[in-house]
C-alpha cells in the first residue's frame, strides 16, 4: 500500500470509531444539533429555521476535541435531517460549506440554495 492509501485507510477508520462513539442528538426547538462528551462539555451545530429553509450559522467542538471528525458529523446530521424532512439549507457556517462541498450528492445538492459561492451556474 502507498502513504496516500495508508492515510484514507486510517483517516476512514477514525471516522467509523467516531460515529460509534458519539451519538447525535437533535432538539428542533432550540434549533441545535449537538453530542454530549465528557465533563458535560457539549460539540453544537446550531441553524435558524424559517419555513422550510435551515440556515446553519455555526459548528463548535472543544478544543480537546477537534479532529477527530465530530463537527464533520454534526455537519452530515444536519444535511441528512435536511433531505429526510425536505428542507432547503443555506451554510452560513465557512465549516458546513466546506463538507459540503467534499460530499456533495445530488440529494444534497438540490437543497442546498445559498450562499450563491456554494450554487452551480445555470
Amino acid at each position: 500500500m502507498n502513504t496516500s492509501t495508508l492515510f484514507i485507510s486510517h483517516f476512514s477508520r477514525i471516522i467509523i470509531q467516531t460515529r460509534c462513539l458519539f451519538g447525535v442528538h437533535h432538539n428542533p426547538k432550540r434549533q441545535i444539533f449537538y453530542i454530549k462528551l465528557n465533563n458535560n462539555e457539549r460539540a453544537t451545530l446550531l441553524y435558524k429555521k424559517n419555513d422550510n429553509i435551515l440556515d446553519i450559522k455555526s459548528v463548535y467542538v472543544p478544543e480537546e476535541y477537534e479532529n477527530r471528525g465530530i463537527a464533520r458529523l454534526l455537519a452530515e446530521a444536519a444535511f441528512t435531517y435536511a433531505i429526510k424532512e425536505n428542507f432547503n439549507l443555506i451554510l452560513t457556517c465557512k465549516y458546513t460549506q466546506r463538507v459540503y462541498e467534499k460530499i456533495k450528492s445530488p440529494e444534497l445538492e438540490d437543497r442546498v440554495i445559498g450562499p450563491l459561492n456554494l450554487l452551480k451556474p445555470l
